[in-house]
């Protein structure tokens, strides 16, 4: 890639390297849409008699989405479980025989479970983490729903021990690209942008943004989407590459 060649040529010289979460550090053996996020909540809750079919429980967790996007500030963050309540408050037979919210529990922990099963870490991604944390701090900032969710897919695949903080938009109620949750990062650290180097999937979130803030950002273009990015890297190999 003549990309990765002309970063091969600068100088990345940097104290931290922060990370996104998904489809970077952990990725999913599909990537989900809403029918598939409202599918993981249903299918197998127990719960599937309270809607009419799936069709009808997706259109509620739309119309739940959409009233909370529209009381909030945007990039304001909220958790899964708040849509599913929303869901389960708005159903009149869930009401009439069941505590909404123990139902949103329900779906909320099915969700979570199917979740993690869809989820895995490339090889790349092993092998050069452990390299990374001997010379550089490394921290992930990632928009995630589900509190405590990233912490614990970091440990499940074993890699949580290489960061030295998490940062999660349910944590500090801001999603990426809010300024806020990239000055979290850079507080937790005691670091200064241009010491930082941020590598993720998102274009705006991981790259468009962080540059603007003033960080160094590589963007990880794994499928080779973003031909007119200077700086984008396919594989974790390539990063090590960029840092030595």
């Amino acid at each position: 890639m003549s990309d990765f060649n002309n970063i091969l040529n600068q100088r990345l010289d940097v104290d931290f390297i922060f990370f996104d979460c998904m489809e970077t550090l952990i990725d999913m053996v599909e990537i989900p849409t809403v029918f598939e996020y409202a599918k993981w909540a249903y299918e197998g809750s127990g719960l599937e008699d309270y809607w009419q079919n799936l069709e009808h429980f997706i259109d509620e967790y739309n119309i739940a989405a959409a009233k909370i996007k529209e009381s909030l500030p945007e990039y304001k963050e909220y958790s899964t479980i708040e849509r599913f309540i929303l869901i389960c408050e708005n159903n009149e037979a869930v009401k009439s025989r069941i505590d909404p919210r123990t139902a949103a529990g329900k779906l909320n922990s099915n969700y979570w479970k199917t979740y993690i099963s869809k989820c895995y870490i490339r090889q790349d991604v092993k092998e050069v983490l452990p390299s990374l944390k001997l010379k550089y701090g490394l921290g992930v900032v990632s928009n995630f729903m589900i509190p405590g969710g990233i912490e614990e897919l970091l440990n499940i695949f074993s890699i949580g021990q290489y960061f030295k903080f998490v940062i999660t938009s349910i944590n500090m109620g801001w999603r990426k690209p809010h300024p806020a949750i990239y000055n979290a990062a850079l507080k937790e650290a005691s670091a200064v942008p241009e010491r930082v180097l941020f590598i993720g999937d998102d274009y705006i979130n991981d790259y468009d943004a962080p540059i603007k803030m003033g960080f160094n950002a590589v963007l990880l273009d794994k499928y080779n989407k973003y031909a007119n990015v200077c700086n984008r890297i396919e594989n974790f190999y390539q990063l090590k590459e960029i840092l030595k």
